[in-house]
């Protein structure tokens, strides 16, 4: 199984985001969390609300995007010869099924994600497809069937908005922070084709 992170720029360490429904612009957000110290690749800045004269308060979710590919199980690999050569050489068809499953410390909406993932959680979700592969003559090669999945993790905590000081600061108390956690918010298929000998 195959396992990484989709890479931003990972030097920089804070950025300038903000909700435009803040009465003023926020002070640059870094992308170290406050609650753990973990360094994260993003930040998601979630919808704003007014708590009461001069508070406003919203959550801040830092998060990782995780890629995870692995060859699809119980599929066989093909290998084509040398002298093989056809634009249909062999293929899989079949159906697989996969879910979305979400935890979070309040709706995705709140926490400023696309609500369309939110909708679809838990659902079980069918891919039917067939999937024919070329050979080529003058290589031996090895076609695999792999699956990619999309990932986010990370936590989400509350921060406050004083309009009458201009402060802004994260809440410490632990009802306001949580994980956050989407499995499989993107699925796919894909061919490997790797190339045993030049014939």
């Amino acid at each position: 199984m195959k396992i990484y992170f989709i890479s931003t720029i990972v030097f920089i360490l804070s950025c300038n985001v903000f909700s435009q429904d803040f009465p003023m612009a926020a002070e640059p957000i870094e992308l170290q969390s406050p609650a753990t110290h973990q360094t994260y690749q993003k930040i998601k800045i979630g919808e704003t609300h007014k708590a009461k004269k001069n508070l406003y308060w919203r959550y801040i979710t830092f998060y990782n995007e995780i890629i995870e590919e692995s060859p699809v199980p119980g599929f066989p690999w093909f290998e084509e010869e040398c002298f093989d050569e056809s634009n249909r050489f062999a293929n899989w068809s079949t159906a697989l099924s996969f879910q979305t499953n979400i935890s979070a410390q309040t709706s995705l909406k709140i926490l400023g994600f696309d609500i369309g993932i939110e909708i679809s959680k838990n659902r079980e979700k069918t891919i039917e497809f067939q999937r024919w592969i070329q050979s080529s003559s003058g290589i031996a090669a090895r076609h695999t069937l792999y699956q990619r999945s999309v990932h986010l993790k990370g936590e989400s905590i509350k921060q406050f908005y004083n309009s009458k000081n201009g402060d802004f600061y994260f809440s410490k108390r632990r009802k306001h922070r949580g994980v956050f956690k989407v499995q499989n918010k993107s699925f796919g298929l894909f061919v490997r084709r790797d190339i045993l000998q030049q014939c």
